[in-house]
């Protein structure tokens, strides 16, 4: 598996890295840490590069001090980044880079060039100031990557603190994206003694769109219908549950009614969830006006980590 590791330092990208520890990942991980220089000009590129500058203007001279100091910056905190990971993972080959690119788009462009299978980002960045600038970096991430996106929360857990059972909310639509993160938390690491809880949100706004376009739609606006539609969620949701359950791990299933974007939160909030993990898209192209926007929601407002699984 390969992993792009988005780190400017702060205690979300601490946090973020820490949290992999619950992420079920694989002893022959590759892993690349990237971290994007800061100034609070927009240089050109040149600025970052080593080059001959005595003859030109103050101006110039400064710009190019401050990029080698920005680039000089993003390096060590790239190589502490890096460090962190190879003292919690010593199986993984890791690597440490810097670049001048803008964060969202470095890491886009790297994943891409990377063939990374995962980003792992932090929720916000380094300052005050950075988190009205950085905290969007996770967001556009998630919406422009083309691989699963992972958003870790603040919470920077002791360096010597185990791992233990981890506890994983997996909210399905049936839509191929919610069947790629079933295969993804099937096919993870998890440690003895782990929990997941498979969910599945009947959305009855959905319903009223379809019952106006859709005849046959309108049954669902029938309470007598709801009971038979959760019924036969429930009977896919046990389908789910034989693919992810085996020993040492317990899996459950629930069938709820109500808006994904609020009650997936609120059930992980209510079951304390280490990480949530969702499909990117719904399972139709009308759906996908409504639901598409349940993982980025989830992300926004969930108080755990949150992972958004697309194939590669």
């Amino acid at each position: 598996m390969k992993i792009l590791i988005g780190y400017d330092g702060s205690d979300c990208s601490r946090g973020a890295i820490a949290d992999l520890r619950k992420a079920g990942l694989f002893d022959d991980t590759e892993a690349i840490v990237l971290t994007a220089a800061h100034v609070y000009l927009d240089l050109p590129r040149s600025c970052f590069e080593p080059g001959d500058v005595a003859g030109a203007s103050q101006a110039v001279r400064r710009a190019h001090e401050l990029g080698a100091a920005a680039m000089a910056d993003a390096n060590g905190r790239a190589d502490d980044g890096a460090k962190l990971v190879r003292e919690l993972f010593p199986s993984w080959k890791v690597s440490a880079e810097a670049t001048c690119e803008p964060s969202h788009r470095a890491l886009i462009t790297r994943s891409e060039t990377f063939g990374a299978d995962l980003i792992v980002v932090g929720s916000h960045g380094r300052s005050a100031l950075g988190r009205a600038l950085l905290g969007s970096v996770s967001l556009k991430v998630l919406h422009d990557a083309h691989c699963s996106v992972r958003i870790g929360r603040c919470t920077v857990p002791a360096a010597n603190a185990p791992a233990g059972p981890v506890k994983i909310m997996l909210g399905v639509d049936g839509s191929s994206d919610a069947a790629l993160a079933v295969s993804a938390v099937a096919a993870r690491q998890w440690p003895e003694g782990s929990e997941v809880r498979v969910i599945s949100v009947v959305d009855v706004r959905v319903s009223v769109t379809f019952a106006g376009t859709e005849p046959l739609a309108a049954t669902w606006m029938n309470d007598a219908a709801l009971p038979q539609e959760a019924a036969m969620s429930e009977d896919a949701l046990r389908r789910v549950a034989r693919e992810i359950e085996r020993p040492g791990l317990t899996v459950s299933t629930n069938v709820l009614i109500g808006d994904p974007k609020r009650v997936l939160v609120e059930e992980s909030d209510a079951w304390k969830a280490d990480c949530v993990f969702v499909g990117a898209k719904g399972h139709s192209r009308l759906e996908r006006v409504i639901l598409g926007s349940v993982s980025a929601a989830v992300a926004t407002r969930a108080h755990c980590s949150v992972e958004i699984v697309r194939g590669s």
